[in-house]
């Protein structure tokens, strides 16, 4: 209900991406894919002063913020004369290889504005209870510039890969040990910033199994999983 294609087109859709209010793009069911999540403002910081200081500003300087060029496709802009403007010579755009592509946006009456002009992105990041940032480019503009604006605006979103690490498992005490058999558990702690996709055992008579070793896997969606291995020897020394 409160995202949009530009001018309720979808064929826009494909071209520009769609449009949200700052609800829409922080809802707590969240509107980036699964591993991904909407920027925030000290993000897109990281990524103004990366450029910057990798001469990523139109005029290969490594001070002030002149990354516009670099950040913005080689086609669909308004075209302008403005030295180091993204709309001067499109060809000499997009050398990170970031494509961000001209938008618009939907004013608050409703109104869809400047198709072509503008990519203004939501941040995450809310400075008031009715505002909160936007990283916006424009076509006759050499810079990255920041905005407070309300809300209900509709504007682009910028979604960044989630980072990922190892989960974090507990192995659980060993219980119901029999000459061939024992039930085997652990409790994950952390997932490490990602869905949990298996869960299950590794054992060996050797330290340290691993999947190569015997397996099982336990069909659970919980953080506590346990189940029984079986097939054990007599009197020797087994590793979960």
């Amino acid at each position: 209900k409160y995202q949009w294609a530009y001018d309720g087109n979808d064929s826009n859709a494909i071209k520009y991406g769609r449009l949200y209010t700052w609800y829409a793009a922080t809802d707590s069911r969240k509107i980036a894919p699964k591993g991904w999540h909407v920027a925030s403002d000290a993000e897109w910081i990281t990524l103004q002063n990366y450029l910057i200081a990798k001469g990523y500003n139109y005029d290969g300087t490594k001070t002030d913020n002149k990354i516009a060029k670099s950040i913005c496709s080689t086609t669909l802009w308004a075209t302008c004369l403005n030295e180091g403007a993204i709309g001067n010579d499109l060809s000499k755009n997009n050398s990170s290889g970031f494509s961000a592509v001209p938008g618009g946006y939907r004013g608050t009456d409703g109104t869809f504005y400047i198709l072509n002009w503008v990519s203004d992105h939501w941040t995450s990041t809310e400075n008031s209870s009715d505002f909160a940032g936007i990283h916006a480019l424009g076509y006759t503009s050499p810079d990255l510039g920041y905005y407070s604006k309300n809300k209900n605006y509709g504007f682009s979103v910028r979604c960044i890969k989630d980072t990922i690490a190892v989960p974090v498992i507990i192995t659980s005490a060993i219980t119901g040990i029999t000459n061939s058999s024992a039930i085997c558990g652990g409790k994950i702690t952390s997932d490490g910033g990602a869905a949990v996709t298996g869960r299950g055992i590794c054992w060996s008579t050797t330290s340290q199994p691993t999947v190569l070793n015997n397996k099982m896997s336990v069909n659970s969606d919980s953080t506590v999983f346990s189940c029984s291995i079986t097939g054990l020897l007599a009197d020797s020394t087994c590793y979960v």
